[in-house]
């Protein structure tokens, strides 16, 4: 007694069928179902060895048979799982008809009437009254129904399965399925070509901060992303590159509720630690020359009139170039340099 199957429309069970206890037999479950119509086949075990292969080579497929005796396969499982199979499908029409003289066989399928509610969304509470679904594959557990994905629930509301009252109560999964407004494309006015020249409008100007809490796709301080140019898919319709993702977090445009999304963007867009910044210390200040212009012992030490090269910005300059840039005194370290400028280097003891 270890293996069971469950058989789900918008999250209503079914059938349920199991657990199996007799070894090597073949189980069939037949139930009426509606053409176009999404299901789910949850096959579970609870010995975590599937049906296949240690003890038997069982496996299990799943098919559609029609008034005139047509099959067409659904899907199929080579029994080869642990805890749980699930397989999700839909209910294609029937083929083509076919001449045969061969009696119609006893229907398995057949169709029934949708409900027939009015369609109805999540996303009805949308400002401007009409948005979409950003997370179809978020599951959702009210504790009441079987859980369900955004995907599904959104479906089965604009086909009209759900009543007045429950169009209701599903909005309240607005934020959970991330629920957008739909806009449109603003309209494109082209210029028209004149031999004069035309004048590039100015780049659109970022709207203003929001000033949501800064959001590190990254996921904690101090992290960077090193591939700013890989695109990266945020919905099913959505693409952006990391530097932009990264950009906007930072300075305050995704929402706090959204931030904890964009941790899967990781690997993708490279994250990393920073490199600290080195910051050189201030250069040691130089003491001015001696009063007189000599050592204090008599040795004349004065600056000479000799010019010398210092960069290809700066170009050839003498000792008091160095004497107003402190950060050049490094230059007195050339022997050059030295002998030009003893008192700006003060190296006046060098020559007593």
């Amino acid at each position: 007694g270890e293996t069971s199957l469950t058989l789900y429309h918008n999250e209503t069970k079914l059938l349920t069928r199991g657990p199996f206890n007799q070894p090597s037999s073949e189980q069939v479950m037949n139930v009426d179902v509606e053409i176009g119509e999404a299901y789910r086949l949850e096959v579970t075990d609870n010995f975590l060895d599937g049906i296949c292969c240690q003890y038997g080579n069982g496996t299990f497929n799943g098919y559609a048979v029609y008034d005139d005796g047509t099959e067409i396969m659904l899907f199929e499982n080579d029994g080869r799982f642990t805890s749980s199979a699930v397989h999700e499908f839909i209910i294609p029409p029937p083929p083509p008809p076919q001449q045969s003289s061969s009696p119609t066989a006893s229907p398995i399928i057949q169709t029934v009437p949708t409900p027939g509610y009015p369609p109805c969304s999540i996303c009805a509470n949308t400002p401007g009254g009409e948005g979409r679904i950003t997370l179809p594959d978020v599951v959702i557990n009210d504790g009441v129904s079987q859980p369900t994905t955004c995907h599904f629930l959104e479906r089965a509301a604009q086909m009209g399965f759900f009543p007045a009252d429950t169009c209701a109560t599903i909005t309240d999964h607005a934020a959970d399925c991330g629920c957008t407004p739909l806009t449109s494309p603003a309209p494109v006015t082209l210029a028209p070509t004149t031999a004069a020249p035309v004048t590039p409008a100015p780049a659109p100007q970022r709207p203003p901060s929001p000033g949501h809490p800064p959001c590190n796709i990254c996921g904690t301080e101090g992290r960077v992303i090193s591939s700013p140019d890989v695109v990266v898919n945020i919905s099913d319709q959505d693409s952006v590159t990391c530097g932009v993702l990264f950009e906007a977090g930072m300075t305050g445009y995704i929402e706090e509720r959204y931030c904890p999304i964009t941790a899967g963007l990781s690997a993708p867009c490279g994250c990393t630690t920073a490199a600290p910044v080195s910051v050189p210390p201030p250069p040691l200040p130089v003491p001015p020359p001696p009063p007189g212009g000599d050592s204090g012992d008599g040795v004349s030490c004065l600056d000479t009139d000799t010019l010398f090269p210092i960069d290809s910005v700066q170009g050839d300059q003498g000792c008091a170039f160095l004497q107003e840039n402190p950060s050049y005194q490094y230059l007195c370290d050339f022997l050059d340099v030295a002998v030009a400028c003893k008192a700006t280097c003060n190296v006046c003891f060098m020559f007593e």
